[in-house]
């Protein structure tokens, strides 16, 4: 071990080398090529408390908490040094490089992005505050819709729903919140209203049409908390966390009623999406539950896909469910027909826990938590495959895509060009 160096909290490896960064133990340099004599070559000290690091180019990038971003000249490993430290209005708690950039994440107050080309004159470009912990995100005509549910995943922040202009993403801004209330995850978009469930069971209705002044329009209840919603042809159809799926009627809104409740498991409803008269709802611990809601009264369970790992999130596209499953990463599932589906393809990445996906021309994006974004090539679907990961600075828990361009929720929003 490296003397006065613990556990290391931190981790980045780079041309046979490991940069460890350990709170107040500053940076550590091990030569780890070859394995088998792996051996410590530095211990720089740096000011502050180091909690993340990232390597690119010779430079090493700590995050220093209260005393923002260090810059270290790692050229010469064993001759490491301090070149620059960019103060910032956050506590750095991670850090990601991309194109010339330093993303800075606090857990409480969103993202600072920094120029560092050149390192000498690096500053901050831009940053977005979302206070708490940013889980959805949903993204519409140049706004994206964030959900905050505090931190960890309480809800103490008042600012549960941030609408943010993202036009262009290197300006983005905050121009609307809505709260506070005892806001839980779910979250739809319809015809200019926001769907944003409550803990204490049931979801409100925000009108969103003027993004700088949403406003509350009806609190509907349903049983228990809500975990996922979908909007279809005048009805609500509610991931109800231990209580299954929900179907509400909301046209008209000022008299929407409970019509159906649907049962299956004592598992999570996590999420749910609805296509061709079939509700598919991912359940923790379970899998993929595919129910008939055509008419919604008379929903009934057709079928169950089992999955080891359950799942968090499901969309359906051209007769294939694309699911979430945590641990077991993307599963592809064939609903085509649905009393007959089955899992038709599995897509996994040692570290991946896969929270959320968006499925658009041909690729899956998916929020896979601590590992960020993955960009998985679906298209053929028999040999879909990893092409893509984007560090997400803090843990990836949403996704949107839009127009090229994916919106991930991780310790803030996170906007990054696709193509």
């Amino acid at each position: 071990p490296i003397e006065g160096l613990s556990s290391g909290a931190e981790i980045a490896v780079d041309g046979g080398y490991a940069y460890v960064v350990d709170y107040d133990m500053g940076m550590g340099i091990i030569d780890v090529d070859p394995p088998e004599s792996v051996h410590p070559v530095q211990l720089l000290d740096l000011p502050g408390s180091e909690k993340d690091v990232a390597v690119e180019d010779g430079v090493a990038y700590v995050a220093g908490y209260s005393e923002g971003l260090h810059m270290v000249d790692v050229s010469i490993p064993g001759a490491a040094q301090l070149l620059n430290t960019l103060p910032l209005p956050i506590y750095a708690n991670q850090v990601s490089i991309s194109n010339g950039h330093a993303y800075i994440s606090d857990y409480r107050a969103g993202i600072v992005v920094a120029d560092v080309d050149p390192l000498m004159e690096a500053h901050i470009s831009g940053e977005v505050y979302t206070p708490g912990s940013p889980y959805r995100v949903l993204v519409q005509d140049g706004l994206a819709y964030v959900t905050n549910v505090g931190s960890n995943y309480t809800t103490d922040v008042g600012e549960n729903l941030q609408i943010i202009d993202v036009t262009p993403g290197e300006a983005a801004e905050v121009v609307g919140y809505f709260g506070p209330m005892d806001f839980d995850f779910g979250l739809a978009l319809d015809g200019g209203y926001i769907y944003y469930g409550l803990s204490t069971g049931g979801f409100v209705v925000i009108d969103i049409q003027d993004p700088t002044n949403p406003t509350l329009v009806q609190t509907v209840e349903t049983i228990g908390k809500l975990r996922g919603i979908y909007i279809e042809q005048g009805y609500a159809y509610v991931a109800g966390n231990m209580d299954g799926l929900h179907i509400v009627d909301i046209d008209p809104l000022a008299s929407a009623h409970l019509v159906k409740t649907v049962d299956p498991s004592n598992e999570r409803a996590y999420d749910v999406c609805v296509d061709g008269g079939y509700a598919f709802v991912a359940y923790d611990d379970v899998g993929l539950v595919i129910m008939d809601v055509d008419p919604p009264e008379d929903a009934h369970v057709v079928k169950e896909v089992e999955s080891y790992y359950g799942g968090f999130s499901v969309v359906v596209e051209g007769g294939y469910a694309y699911m979430a499953g945590g641990s077991g990463g993307l599963l592809i599932i064939d609903i085509d027909p649905v009393e007959s589906a089955y899992i038709f393809n599995v897509v996994n990445y040692p570290s991946m826990f896969a929270r959320d996906i968006s499925v658009a021309d041909g690729y899956a994006y998916v929020a896979g938590s601590d590992d960020g974004l993955f960009i998985i090539d679906i298209d053929p679907i028999e040999i879909a495959h990893t092409v893509g990961q984007v560090d997400s600075v803090d843990s990836a828990l949403g996704i949107a895509v839009d127009d090229g361009v994916a919106y991930v929720a991780a310790g803030g929003l996170r906007i990054i060009e696709l193509w």
